[in-house]
């Protein structure tokens, strides 16, 4: 996780000093490394049902109108998806962390910070980087009180906003 966070430090740096991109890729930066203080903060050791609302009423203030928002294998969210004009809301990011909420020695992993910049074409490049997470805590499940489950959490950002979250659960 030290050379994560060192690399997003570099990447902060270079982006301000030396790169040829924009004053908006260093502002991104500075909003992807405030987004990976947050998740980290929130979600490491014993998770209270209010470090999950502190954290997704961060995630909500910098989200795009478009937010994309993917949940897999999340039972906590099965009546919101029922209805189909369930829109994404500060509330339904809740609901999709509630797995987190009272869990204890919870550790975040910050596996890689993608970077997007390069895929666009030369007419339309924007600062887009992608965190991405494994997220381990314990909790009760087929095999047992106190079984390993992870949370797999992607979080897309361009140009300071929030434009996808993508979560996967590992329930067995």
């Amino acid at each position: 996780m030290k050379n994560n966070i060192l690399t997003l430090a570099f990447l902060l740096i270079f982006s301000t000093n030396y790169s040829q991109r924009n004053l908006q890729d260093s502002l991104n930066l500075a909003k992807v490394y405030e987004i990976h203080e947050t998740v980290e903060s929130k979600l490491t050791g014993m998770v209270t049902n209010q470090d999950i609302d502190q954290l997704t009423n961060f995630l909500w203030l910098y989200t795009s109108d478009k937010l994309q928002f993917i949940c897999l294998m999340n039972d906590d969210l099965t009546k919101l998806n029922e209805n189909p004009n369930q829109k994404i809301d500060e509330y339904y990011l809740n609901v999709a962390f509630s797995q987190l909420k009272n869990k204890q020695n919870v550790t975040v992993e910050l596996t890689e910070i993608l970077d997007y910049y390069d895929f666009y074409d030369e007419n339309n490049k924007k600062s887009d980087y992608m965190l991405v997470y494994k997220i381990r805590f314990l909790n009760k499940t087929s095999f047992g009180e106190n079984t390993e489950n992870y949370l797999d959490l992607r979080i897309d950002v361009i140009n300071e906003k929030i434009i996808a979250i993508f979560c996967q659960a590992d329930k067995v």
